[in-house]
């Protein structure tokens, strides 16, 4: 393959040619300009140039740099065609297709193999990412649920309490409705019980004065003034006698529940 090393080490050769002459002709034309303009090199500066010779420094050095940049866009298509033309020429014999096609599939190949596994690891990964996501999503959907049911259950309590502080402000105001008219009727009972007394012991005077209890000299008679005494403390004996019934009745009535059972009753909250 000496033929064909050679043919593609002048192809070669002819592209660094190429880039080593425009980078000599760059620095040819600086250095020239700079000597015979008075303008320093690349970089430099000379207050005594003319402004013609600056505009040719600076024409110059823009076509070098466009030659450059084109050369070097060039580089990898000559170098493909360069490596196409050095193994199809294969010294002048068949099967230098062959040779080139096995060795640009081999380099896919290769290619292709770094991109399957490089697939590969980003799906499996894709994959963890999005396992770890569901599993956070079936968390968070969990939790939204059992939000949404001791949402509920506290609105259920929250309605119940509600209706038992209705109910208990119900009773508080039929409670006061109640002691309001109990005064009352207190008040009016007491002042029937006092007009009563004042009636009871006016009769007694008046029986004593216009009775015959000064001209029967019933004064006389000690059973007359023990009847007398009875009689005038009979009132008395009956206030503490129904306050004392009053007082058993309440007593008896909440060992035996009866009050205590309704006032339970209201403390247990409204009826469901």
């Amino acid at each position: 393959m000496s033929n064909n090393s050679g043919f593609t080490s002048a192809y070669i050769d002819s592209i660094s040619n190429k880039l080593g002459n425009i980078a000599n002709s760059v620095s040819t034309v600086a250095d020239n300009i700079g000597a015979g303009s008075g303008i320093g090199g690349i970089g430099g500066s000379n207050s005594n140039a003319s402004p013609a010779a600056i505009i040719r420094q600076n024409n110059t050095y823009k076509k070098a740099f466009q030659e450059a940049k084109d050369t070097m866009g060039k580089a990898p298509l000559d170098l493909s065609l360069a490596e196409k033309n050095y193994y199809l020429y294969n010294d002048g014999k068949a099967g230098g297709a062959n040779i080139y096609n096995k060795l640009i599939m081999d380099r896919f190949a290769k290619s292709a193999q770094e991109f399957r596994v490089n697939s590969i690891e980003m799906q499996q990964q894709f994959m963890a990412d999005l396992s770890q996501a569901l599993k956070q999503y079936q968390a968070q959907t969990l939790f939204l649920a059992q939000s949404k049911k001791l949402l509920k259950t506290r609105k259920a309590e929250h309605e119940a309490l509600i209706k038992k502080i209705n109910y208990y402000q119900k009773i508080v105001q039929t409670s006061e409705r109640k002691v309001v008219y109990e005064n009352k009727n207190m008040d009016t009972l007491y002042t029937y019980r006092r007009l009563m007394i004042f009636v009871y012991y006016a009769a007694m005077i008046i029986f004593i004065l216009f009775g015959n209890f000064i001209p029967d000299k019933l004064y006389l008679k000690s059973s007359v003034w023990l009847i007398l005494v009875i009689v005038s403390i009979i009132p008395l004996i009956l206030n503490i006698g129904i306050k004392w019934l009053f007082m058993i009745y309440e007593t008896l009535s909440y060992w035996f529940g009866d009050i205590g059972g309704s006032v339970n009753t209201h403390l247990e909250g409204p009826p469901s």
